[in-house]
C-alpha cells in the first residue's frame, strides 16, 4: 500500500527539480506539467489558461496570449541562462485598455486608448521612482499596421515587442496583467 503514493511523489519531486531548466515555464499554459495558477484578485478575477509558447531560442521568446474573457493575468519564467534579446507578446485580444509586465524592481505599463485616436501610452517604473514615458513597438497583425481601430477585427491581435529594460538585470520572471476593454 505505501508504494502507491510513492511513485506519484516521486514524479512530483522529479518534475519540480526539472523545472529550472531548458525552456521557460509559461505558468499558465495547460501543456506544461508545471502549472502555476495565479490567485484571482479583485483586478484581474481570473486566470488566463490560454498562453502558448510560440518560439524560444537564444534571439526570440515568443508567445502567444489568446483571451476568451479579455482580462487575465500570468507569469512566465526565464529562460535559461538569460532572457533572449527580443520577447515578443502576440495579444489575441479587441482592445488593449491596459498591459502590465513587472520584472524584478521595474514594471511597464502600455495602454491604447480604445475611442478617439487610439492613442498609445506607455510608461517604465523602477521601484521607487516615479514613472517615465517608455518607447513601445506595438502594431496589429497581421499586416504590421498602426493601431487605427479598435475593437480588432477577426484574425487580428496585437504584436507587443517588450522593452529590453525589463531584462536588464535578468529577473526569474515576468508577471503579465492585461485588459481589453475596462467594463
Amino acid at each position: 500500500m505505501q508504494s502507491v503514493w510513492r511513485i506519484p511523489l516521486l514524479l512530483a519531486i522529479l518534475v519540480t527539480l526539472g523545472s529550472g531548466c531548458g525552456k521557460p515555464i509559461v505558468s499558465t499554459d495547460q501543456e506544461t506539467s508545471n502549472v502555476t495558477p495565479i490567485p484571482p484578485t479583485e483586478e484581474a478575477p481570473h486566470v488566463d489558461r490560454s498562453l502558448k509558447l510560440l518560439q524560444n531560442d537564444a534571439e526570440l521568446m515568443l508567445v502567444e496570449i489568446r483571451s476568451e474573457r479579455g482580462i487575465g493575468r500570468s507569469v512566465i519564467t526565464a529562460p535559461s541562462p538569460s532572457w533572449p534579446p527580443e520577447v515578443i507578446l502576440h495579444l489575441h485580444l479587441r482592445g488593449l485598455e491596459s498591459l502590465i509586465v513587472e520584472a524584478a524592481d521595474m514594471s511597464w505599463e502600455a495602454n491604447i486608448s480604445s475611442s478617439g485616436d487610439h492613442q498609445i501610452t506607455c510608461s517604465l517604473t523602477q521601484r521607487g521612482s516615479l514613472p517615465s514615458p517608455s518607447a513601445a513597438s506595438i502594431k496589429i497583425m497581421p499586416n504590421e499596421q498602426p493601431v487605427t481601430t479598435i475593437p480588432l477585427k477577426d484574425g487580428e491581435f496585437f504584436r507587443v515587442v517588450l522593452p529590453q529594460q525589463l531584462f536588464a538585470s535578468n529577473p526569474a520572471e515576468i508577471k503579465l496583467a492585461w485588459v481589453d476593454f475596462y467594463r
